[in-house]
């Protein structure tokens, strides 16, 4: 594969034919391990009745190059946590079918480890069973929300609620500034984490989305820019209950162009996220926190892959920190890691503390940190 582009301005000249080709080159590589990619390419839809949940029949997906069909409808009973919460996933498999893996209950919802399978839809369950229901399935992501539509007509802030996530914004609003809600009386902290929100421009000119916004529950765009919502496009948000904002889900339509290319379709090599359940700024009061890695190739999740975890702690430079960091990384050797004040150590009152995850996937190691100051 061709090594990277070569830009003009760098290059201080013109490009010559063969930088040019190998550009295009680049392009059509990176465009070609695309389409690679595992994806739903028709969404046939669920129905919900209480705490029973029925994916339709017909809908397709390609996993590892093949094109996989449901022929029958699958129905999953959720059964309720006993008090906590829990994060189920219906996914689906390279078999041609559907299942539920079921996650594990904890304070807070913790995303399951999911094997070489396609998720489909996130299933948040508390003690009364079924609290909310949201869907990172790509193809056509409209018809399986299963919300109807309501028409909006407003300034700036988009009402928001459980029963209110599909939106068109109809009449003279000109941009979106952020999202409030408390329409049939619900407070922000009803808004349960992951909850998704579909806007679609149902006027006859663009939509300004304002990126990072005084507004009470900002929207973070990742281009870090505003963006300009078409007529009749869709944008599909993510509710974001530690940072308290909602960021893109799906349906962002970025141009793609030398420039951003590695950003859109994702790079060439192993990259390992670590997700902290209470974000990145603790308080000293509460030291309570789960990390989770997560390892991408194209954007594309393959956790599954990796053969060994370890986690290390950088809790200071003197001789006795190194000690305690050794013995405490001894029998860190899973994947999740629920940490406490201990962990921290009174270091953390003075200086910040550093956990490093590793891992093997395809004999590589893949090492991330992550610093809490």
């Amino acid at each position: 594969m061709s090594n990277k582009i070569v830009y003009r301005r760098e290059k201080g000249s013109q490009l010559t034919s063969s930088e040019v080709d190998g550009n295009f080159k680049y392009l059509d590589e990176k465009i070609n391990k695309l389409s690679d990619s595992d994806y739903f390419i028709h969404d046939a839809g669920y129905f919900k009745s209480g705490n029973n949940i029925v994916v339709n029949a017909g809908s397709e997906w390609k996993i590892n190059g093949d094109v996989l069909s449901n022929p029958v409808n699958y129905e999953f009973m959720i059964s309720p946590t006993i008090s906590n919460k829990r994060l189920d996933v219906i996914v689906a498999t390279d078999l041609g079918e559907f299942k539920v893996i079921q996650g594990v209950e904890g304070d807070y919802y913790s995303k399951p480890i999911l094997d070489n399978s396609l998720p489909y839809l996130f299933i948040y369950v508390d003690a009364e069973g079924i609290n909310n229901l949201g869907s990172d399935a790509l193809g056509d992501y409209v018809s399986k929300l299963s919300y109807s539509w309501r028409e909006v007509n407003m300034d700036r802030l988009l009402s928001v609620s459980d029963s209110n996530r599909n939106i068109d914004v109809i009449g003279g609003n000109s941009f979106v500034e952020g999202v409030k809600n408390g329409l049939f009386g619900f407070e922000v902290d009803k808004l349960a984490d992951g909850c998704e929100v579909s806007i679609r421009n149902n006027r006859s000119d663009y939509i300004t989305i304002i990126h990072n916004s005084n507004a009470g529950i900002p929207i973070f765009l990742y281009t870090l820019e505003n963006y300009y919502l078409r007529p009749l496009e869709v944008i599909v948000l993510k509710y974001i209950s530690s940072n308290n904002c909602f960021v893109v889900s799906g349906a962002l339509d970025i141009r793609l162009s030398a420039d951003n290319v590695d950003d859109i379709i994702g790079y060439d090599s192993n990259n390992m996220f670590i997700d902290s359940a209470k974000g990145f700024l603790l308080t000293a009061d509460d030291l309570n926190t789960t990390l989770t890695p997560t390892i991408q190739r194209y954007w594309k999740d393959i956790t599954y892959k990796a053969v060994a975890w370890q986690w290390f702690r950088t809790s200071g430079t003197t001789q006795e920190d190194q000690d305690s960091d050794a013995i405490w990384s001894i029998d860190k050797k899973q994947r999740i890691l629920n940490l406490t004040a201990e962990d921290f150590t009174n270091n953390i009152y003075e200086r910040s503390i550093t956990f490093t995850c590793q891992a093997i996937v395809e004999g590589e190691i893949i090492t991330q940190t992550l610093k809490f100051n």
